[in-house]
């Protein structure tokens, strides 16, 4: 890959790449999550340590060499090792775009700044310090296009045989990096360099580099038949290898709506670009598209206009789920990164010649913008992603898990599964614990993602499945099964609850009672104990306090963590309303105190919590309780809303049934005069007061 522009041109590229790599390293490094973390992560880390089979589409490449790198002697635990693997291909990934957008402009200043914009974006910084496959998907798409440049441009059969091979190398990280192949075969074609006419042995020997790459999903069978850990769908044989490689690789049910997708698009596409960023990126696209002088331009717009309309063809997620999006447009942002230099070169080559400025005098300030949308990106982000003191994930997954009776069976869902996938298939930690996955098929699912987990659990002599097994794929619902399942085992051994979402635990319709125990639930024919929980209030009275559930709250509060938050308010509520119902108000407030802690934008939190502390005569306390319900609409919508007005009337309610009748009234003088409604309940209340007040 020499640069044809002289000794000087190679030492700018040299230093520039040097610096790169430096600066994203120490970033990633200082910010890089010391454990597993949500997500994928922790299956992802217990496939690569057991030379395993992740999830469809097996991601074979990332996971061969994340075993190396699992047990390699680096760090205090695997999960940090595998940490470090993807910081590493995402600085290396940063390297190879400095590279091609150098290729592409001959701009080594501009080239610099914009991969530090694209180095320190949200999505890209977030997936270079945990265990994720996307920044070495990252790495191969960068590395196959830098080829397939070169080839354009030079006769040497090696560029061209190495963009094959890479290219078919991208799909075995990541299925959709197919898309950047039709641009790729357009450029070398125009460039002569892929003839259509005499050059069937150029096509030929392509294709065989190509397929020579693409060999690699060869690695599913030979890891599938040694049966790992992890060996997801157990590709050993034809069948099931052919359904894991042309499984999706993603999973978005398109409910949604295609211009909420589109609005979204725009929305991250200016998050991860800053919006300075994002107009230089979108005129650097629009002038690549006009170059007539520069297809290898071109070809990359085309690749990046591919990701894009296939994105917004195929996946529609509906509105909540639309973050989801975010990893699979990381490639269109890594490219988009250097339309940034295209487009501050065009402004440079264009603008000086209709405004009285040359194109030296504009340089400077170009590069100055530039670097504040560094500087944006590398501050805003930090705080979000620096997951360097992150332990989230595992104290979760251990706390489950020592909720668990010695050689009991623990009923979970796919969150918690992979936390434990690493913490007891690799760290081997509380293996007695039988984990199933509670999401069973039912009639009418695909479910081939979750045969193996089902086909490893009817291997297991302690479990039985003589009722519950002949239901799936039937028209029976889950909770049918669970209870089916619970009946055939429950006898023999204990059974827990991690957490089930769908419906609430407080709504499932089975005939066994769920009894909160410490992070998890035991499930009982009969109802509660009362001595199992008091002793779960002296363990939590004795381990925590409000302020370590504050601080979880506010390290951990974001769209990845927040389910564990859920979770973890969910069994507070659980004991509160099991403890108030005993007629233990001071013990369950002390559990709704936690709750609303881990949980504080939950208004049912609040509200119960308010109900308690009155009934306690707490009067001021249960106030301000509700004073934090009335925040929290204000900030979501500044406006004396309807809503407002009547949490304001609840507090009268309050004041009133205190016997505060005069603080009651001027809540009431103040608030109704606002309320278009005039609720006659409310005005009742006001002459019920008044009619007080004058005794």
């Amino acid at each position: 890959m020499a640069e044809p522009d002289g000794n000087s041109n190679r030492r700018k590229l040299t230093l520039g790449m040097i610096a790169l790599a430096a600066i994203s390293f120490v970033v990633y490094i200082l910010t890089l999550c010391p454990t597993v973390y949500v997500g994928d992560s922790g299956e992802l880390i217990a496939a690569s340590w057991s030379m395993g089979v992740p999830h469809a589409p097996g991601y074979p490449l990332f996971t061969f060499l994340g075993y190396f790198f699992s047990h390699a002697p680096i760090g205090d635990n695997p999960a940090i090792r595998m940490n470090f693997m993807t910081a590493l291909f995402g600085v290396i990934s940063i390297v190879l775009l400095y590279r091609l957008i150098v290729l592409v402009t001959k701009e080594y200043l501009l080239s610099f700044v914009s991969c530090l914009v694209f180095a320190f974006s949200y999505v890209n910084w977030s997936q270079s310090v945990t265990t994720e496959v996307y920044t070495l998907n990252n790495l191969v798409v960068c590395a196959a296009i830098i080829f397939i440049v070169l080839a354009s441009k030079s006769e040497r059969r090696y560029f061209l045989y190495t963009a094959a091979f890479l290219s078919g190398l991208a799909l075995t990280t990541h299925q959709t990096s197919l898309l950047i192949i039709p641009a790729g075969i357009w450029l070398l074609v125009k460039s002569g360099r892929l003839p259509l006419k005499k050059g069937l042995n150029r096509w030929l020997l392509c294709i065989l580099f190509f397929i020579l790459g693409f060999a690699f999903y060869l690695y599913l069978p030979i890891a599938a038949s040694k049966s790992p850990a992890v060996n997801w769908g157990n590709p050993s044989n034809m069948q099931n290898f052919f359904k894991t490689l042309f499984a999706p690789a993603f999973t978005q049910v398109n409910r949604g709506y295609f211009l909420d997708h589109f609005k979204y698009l725009f929305g991250i596409f200016s998050r991860e670009l800053t919006p300075v960023g994002a107009i230089f990126s979108i005129v650097g696209f629009i002038a690549a598209f006009k170059s007539k002088s520069n297809p290898a331009l071109k070809a990359i717009a085309a690749i990046t206009l591919t990701y894009v309309l296939f994105f917004l063809v195929t996946l529609r997620p509906v509105f909540i789920n639309l973050y989801k999006l975010d990893v699979y447009y990381l490639p269109v942002f890594m490219i988009s990164a250097l339309f940034i230099a295209v487009g501050a070169k065009y402004t440079l080559d264009t603008i000086p010649t209709k405004i009285s400025i040359s194109r030296q005098g504009l340089f400077p300030i170009i590069c100055a913008i530039a670097f504040v949308c560094v500087i944006w990106n590398l501050s805003g982000n930090w705080n979000m992603n620096n997951r360097s003191d992150n332990h989230l994930a595992e104290w979760y997954g251990r706390n489950i898990l020592e909720s668990c009776d010695e050689n009991s069976i623990l009923l979970c869902n796919f969150d918690d599964l992979f936390i434990l996938f690493y913490i007891q298939k690799v760290l081997d930690v509380r293996k007695d614990v039988t984990t199933v996955l509670a999401h069973f098929p039912t009639f009418g699912e695909h479910a081939f993602w979750k045969n193996w987990l089902y086909e490893k659990a009817f291997e297991d002599e302690s479990l039985n499945w003589s009722s519950s097994r002949g239901r799936f794929f039937k028209s029976y619902g889950v909770e049918e099964i669970i209870e089916s399942f619970i009946d055939d085992n429950i006898s023999n051994r204990p059974v827990f609850f991690s957490f089930y979402n769908t419906p609430p635990l407080e709504m499932l319709e089975i005939d066994y009672r769920f009894e909160p125990n410490h992070f998890g639930y035991r499930i009982q024919k009969s109802g509660q104990r009362f001595e199992t929980i008091q002793r779960n209030f002296i363990y939590f009275k004795e381990n925590f306090s409000e302020e370590y559930f504050k601080q979880m709250f506010e390290k951990h509060h974001n769209v990845e963590e927040d389910f564990i938050l859920v979770r973890i308010d969910e069994i507070f509520r659980f004991n509160a309303s099991i403890l108030s119902e005993l007629g233990e108000t001071e013990k369950a407030l002390y559990f709704m105190e936690l709750s609303t802690s881990v949980n504080p934008l939950s208004w049912m939190n609040w509200a119960t919590r308010a109900t308690l502390e009155e009934k306690l005569g707490k009067i001021d306390a249960a106030f301000k309780s509700i004073d934090e319900i009335i925040e929290h609409e204000f900030l979501i919508n500044p406006v004396i809303s309807p809503t407002i007005l009547d949490w304001r009337y609840e507090q009268a309610k309050l004041l009133h049934r205190a016997g505060r009748n005069l603080e009651a009234a001027e809540i009431l003088k103040q608030f109704y005069p606002m309320d278009a409604r005039k609720p006659r309940e409310i005005q009742a209340l006001g002459k019920e007061i008044e009619r007080e007040l004058q005794k």
